[in-house]
């Protein structure tokens, strides 16, 4: 250990999420046609008249009679097709060509980024603002609403049962396109504000926030106020761009009595660090293809406020993997996964997953998603499974289990 507790700020610690992370509130796309003006329409001819629209694409529909008369009122019913009527977006493509088992054919012999493609360049130009944070509420509330007909309750049968259909396949992939561009591919650093301000009711009212495959991604939590925070994660080296600068800092045996600086308006907080406990070493395949040896620890850093040093809770790191027990029903613990972890956590095995035991968990659960406007239940991750394990099957949507 070193022989002086130092003392650094958010920025020597945290800077990536400081300046990568946005945080989303909801956006009802049946008025994002509010929005647009005329430098979207200049964006959208020149996006209508480039030549990367391929067969089967929805983009297909700029070129339509509706586009040509009305282009503002044809493009508010897309908006709200998607916004609140998904089922009718299927048979509104479906009138006009663009789903049938010769595309379906089509785009199952195309590689699987060149389909992404397709339907993110559709998405990109009807919801091309020109406010840039307009543009990523859009897009992440656009991923929200298919998460919702893909995994809810009362869609979940219709979006099964679309699978089965040869002719409807291609929508399919057009909703798993843009679910995983928008909640992962892009999405994955930033946070839904109604997850946030249920996690910090859930503290208000006594629980600690449990936080597996977190790792050092709590910045966000601590600055809404919630303090109680628990993260397990095997903080892999071989992870180092999904995490922020400090982190091995964060978990390594420093001296007791480091702080961490965060401001939080008129005020601040300051983080220090209390406990390491040094515990038996495991093995974990990284992405690279080697097995490493890892320590597991676990460390207690002390949340105060830096105006009268009143303690406001713990913050506790534990290095390792995350079990099933971890979503043990528990009054005192609320849960939160980002969105890939729910995929992962949900997926067996053998479709690449982590294969925890759902049968074994209490299905009062609820799971806060960091990405989602609403949790997530231990029945969504059963239809999430199943859904899976059907035969049609076209990317996976959670990252890299390592």
């Amino acid at each position: 250990m070193y022989s002086q507790a130092v003392t650094r700020t958010a920025q020597d610690v945290f800077g990536r999420w400081i300046q990568w992370q946005k945080i989303l509130a909801d956006l009802p796309l049946a008025k994002a046609s509010l929005a647009i003006d005329d430098a979207f329409w200049e964006r959208f001819t020149l996006n209508r008249c480039a030549p990367h629209h391929p067969l089967g694409s929805p983009a297909l529909l700029f070129f339509n009679e509706a586009f040509t008369t009305d282009r503002a009122a044809a493009l508010h019913e897309l908006h709200a097709l998607f916004d609140h009527d998904l089922p009718g977006l299927l048979e509104y493509l479906k009138e006009n060509g663009l789903l049938s088992p010769a595309i379906d054919r089509l785009e199952a012999g195309l590689p699987v980024g060149a389909v992404i493609d397709k339907y993110r360049r559709f998405a990109d130009v009807i919801y091309d603002f020109t406010d840039p944070a307009l543009k990523a509420a859009a897009c992440f509330a656009l991923g929200n609403r298919i998460f919702d007909f893909c995994l809810g309750a009362e869609s979940h049968e219709a979006f099964r049962s679309l699978l089965a259909r040869t002719e409807d396949r291609p929508f399919a992939r057009l909703l798993h396109s843009l679910l995983w561009q928008h909640l992962s591919a892009d999405g994955w650093r930033d946070w839904h504000l109604s997850c946030l301000e249920a996690l910090r009711a859930q503290s208000l009212q006594g629980r600690t926030v449990v936080y597996p495959a977190g790792g050092c991604d709590f910045y966000q939590l601590l600055r809404h106020g919630i303090y109680n925070i628990e993260v397990i994660d095997p903080f892999l080296p071989s992870q180092g761009d999904y995490y922020s600068e400090g982190w091995s800092w964060l978990i390594s045996a420093q001296t007791l009595g480091d702080c961490i600086t965060i401001p939080c308006g008129d005020h601040g907080l300051v983080l220090r660090r209390e406990s390491h406990q040094s515990l038996a070493t495991f093995e974990a395949l990284l992405s690279t293809g080697e097995t490493a040896v890892l320590e597991r620890c676990k460390v207690c850093w002390g949340v105060y406020s830096d105006m009268n040093e009143r303690r406001l809770g713990t913050l506790t790191l534990h290095r390792r993997f995350t079990e099933t027990h971890d979503f043990a029903a528990d009054e005192s613990r609320a849960v939160l996964v980002s969105f890939n972890e729910l995929f992962l956590f949900a997926t067996s095995r053998e479709r690449a997953g982590w294969g925890l035991d759902l049968d074994s968990l209490d299905p009062s659960r609820v799971l806060h998603v960091k990405q989602l406007r609403a949790p997530a239940s231990i029945e969504t991750l059963c239809r999430l499974r199943a859904a899976e394990a059907l035969p049609f099957h076209f990317i996976n949507l959670g990252s890299c289990a390592t």
